[in-house]
C-alpha cells in the first residue's frame, strides 16, 4: 500500500514546492515588500514598469533576477547584447500579479494607478488593458488560480470603474469580452468571467477584429441562456443585499434581460434596484419589498426615482472626496521627499541608496523604465 502511495506523494510535494518558489511570484513578494515604503508617485511606477516576461517565465526557482534581462530583450542578430524590450515580450508587475492570483498584491498596485485603462501587457495579438486580462488571464503563461480570486478581481476593476469595452488599435483590437478566444487558449472559466464583466458595463455589442457579440443572446428559449442569464440575475442581487450596488451598471440590453428575469421569479419591483445601499435594507438584510416601496415616488417619464438620484449624488460626492484626499496625500508625499533631499545635500552624510545586494525589489525600482 505504502509502495502505491509514497509516488503520488512525492508528486504533490514537488508541486507545493514548485508552487512556493515560483520565481515570479518571489519576484511579486519582493517587489511588494519595497512597494510598501515608496511615495505615492512612485508606487504607480513600480506597478505599471515594462519587464521582459519571457525572460520572467524561463526563470527556476532559486534563481536570482539579472537587471538587463528583466528590462531589456535579447538582440536576435547577437544573443549576447540587449536591445530596447520589444513590446510582444512585454509585461507589468500589474499584470503579472492579476495573472498569478496575488489578489492583496494586485489590489495595492491597482489602487496606485491613475489610468486603470492603460495597456499593462502584450496579449493575443493586441495590447492588453487590466479589463483584457482579467478575462483572458494567460500572458505570459496561465497559473492555477481560484474563480473566487478571478471573480475578485474582476470586481476590484468594476469599483474603479474600469472600461471593459476598450478595443485598441491593434493587429484583433477586441473588447474584452473576446480576449484571446481565437487563439484557443482562454481559461476553462472563461464564460463566468465574461459574465461577471457584464455587471460592469462589458456590451455584448461592442464589437472588434474578430468578435461580433454573443450569439446566445438571441435565443432566450436556450438553456445555456437561462443559464447564464440565471447566474448573472444571482450575482446582481447578491450584491443589492450585500450593499455593494453603486458600481453596477449592466447596459441597458442586458439590464432589460435581468428585468424580465425579476419579472418571471415575482420580482416586479426590480427596476427600482439598480443602486443600493445599507439604508435600503431592512432589519433582516434583505432588499426591501414592493410594500416596503410605496411611499416612493414614481418618475417622470424619462426620468429616475428619488432614491436613485440621491444615491448618485452621494457617489459624485465620495468620489470628489477620495481625490481630493489623493491630491493632498500626494502634495505631503512629495513634500516630504523633498525636505528629505534638502537635509540630506545639506549634511556631511550622503543620501542613501539601496545596496547592489538589496532586496529584488529595489533593484528592479531603481532600473526599471516606465511606459
Amino acid at each position: 500500500m505504502y509502495k502505491k502511495i509514497v509516488p503520488y506523494l512525492s508528486i504533490f510535494l514537488i508541486t507545493v514546492f514548485e508552487a512556493r518558489a515560483n520565481p515570479v511570484i518571489e519576484y511579486l513578494k519582493g517587489l511588494d515588500s519595497e512597494f510598501d515604503h515608496a511615495s505615492l508617485s512612485k508606487k504607480a511606477e513600480m506597478a505599471t514598469c515594462p519587464v521582459n516576461e519571457n525572460y520572467l517565465i524561463s526563470l527556476k526557482a532559486g534563481d536570482g533576477i539579472d537587471l538587463e534581462s528583466l528590462t531589456h530583450s535579447k538582440s536576435r542578430q547577437s544573443p549576447d547584447e540587449f536591445v530596447e524590450l520589444r513590446r510582444t515580450e512585454t509585461t507589468s508587475p500589474v499584470a503579472l500579479s492579476l495573472v498569478t492570483g496575488q489578489l492583496d498584491i494586485f489590489q495595492k498596485f491597482l489602487g496606485s494607478m491613475e489610468d486603470v485603462n492603460a495597456s499593462v501587457t502584450w496579449g493575443w495579438r493586441q495590447h492588453y488593458t487590466l479589463a483584457h486580462l482579467a478575462l483572458n488571464p494567460t500572458y505570459p503563461l496561465p497559473f492555477d488560480v481560484s474563480l473566487a480570486t478571478r471573480l475578485a478581481i474582476i470586481d476590484a476593476l468594476g469599483d474603479r470603474e474600469a472600461d471593459f469595452n476598450i478595443t485598441g488599435n491593434d493587429i484583433y483590437a477586441n473588447p474584452p469580452l473576446f480576449a484571446g478566444y481565437s487563439s484557443g487558449r482562454h481559461v476553462d472559466e472563461f464564460e463566468t468571467l465574461r459574465l461577471r464583466a457584464m455587471l460592469y458595463g462589458a456590451d455584448p455589442d461592442v464589437h472588434g477584429g474578430s468578435f461580433s457579440g454573443l450569439p446566445y443572446l438571441n435565443l432566450p428559449k436556450s438553456k445555456i441562456f437561462q443559464e447564464r442569464m440565471g447566474l448573472l440575475f444571482d450575482w446582481y442581487v447578491e450584491k443589492l443585499k450585500l450593499g455593494q450596488g453603486a458600481h453596477l451598471r449592466p447596459v441597458g440590453q442586458i439590464m432589460r434581460i435581468l428585468e424580465d428575469i425579476a419579472k418571471e421569479r415575482g420580482m416586479p419591483d426590480f427596476p427600482y434596484r439598480v443602486i443600493a445601499s445599507e439604508d435600503l435594507k431592512n432589519s433582516e438584510g434583505d432588499l426591501p419589498s414592493v410594500k416596503a416601496r410605496e411611499n416612493i415616488d414614481e418618475p417622470e417619464e424619462g426620468g429616475t426615482t428619488p432614491i436613485v438620484d440621491e444615491e448618485l449624488d452621494k457617489r459624485k460626492q465620495s468620489e470628489f472626496e477620495r481625490k481630493q484626499q489623493e491630491v493632498t496625500y500626494r502634495s505631503q508625499e512629495e513634500e516630504e521627499e523633498r525636505r528629505f533631499v534638502e537635509s540630506s545635500l545639506s549634511s556631511s552624510q550622503p543620501i542613501h541608496l539601496p545596496s547592489q545586494d538589496s532586496q529584488v525589489g529595489s533593484k528592479f525600482f531603481r532600473d526599471c523604465r516606465l511606459y
